[in-house]
Parts: structure tokens; sequence; C-alpha cells
């Protein structure tokens, strides 16, 4: 942990370590999330993202709106 954390500290910043950490620490809540609905939501959110991940997840149509 000591080395993860020595170059993490080197490498990003404090808060994204801080992250890092905090999740590493609840690692059991992690478990319990349906992952496929994380990824499901963060390509959902952006036009660019839905073009390029999008393909394979099955997410709603766009709505048409004239």
């Amino acid at each position: 942990m000591r080395r993860l954390k020595t170059y993490l500290r080197s490498t990003m910043l404090t808060e994204r370590l801080n992250s890092v950490m905090t999740l590493h620490v609840h690692k059991y809540l992690l478990d319990c999330i349906d992952d496929s609905a994380v990824v499901k939501d963060f390509v959902a959110c952006n036009e660019v993202r839905k073009d390029i991940f999008g393909k394979g997840l099955n997410l709603p149509a766009p709505l048409d709106i004239q």
C-alpha cells in the first residue's frame, strides 16, 4: 500500500488520490454496485460517448425533437 500511495501521490492530484483511497477503504460497497448500470449511465450522459461506446449497450434511442 505504501508503494501504491507513493506512486499515486506523484502522478495524481490530491482529489483523485483521496477518491481512490476512499474506494479502496470501502471496497465492500463497490461489490454491491451493478457495473453495467454505471457504464450505461456514464455513456448516456454525453452524445460523443454514445457515438463511441454506446453501440453495444442497448441505450434508448435519442428523441427526435422538431
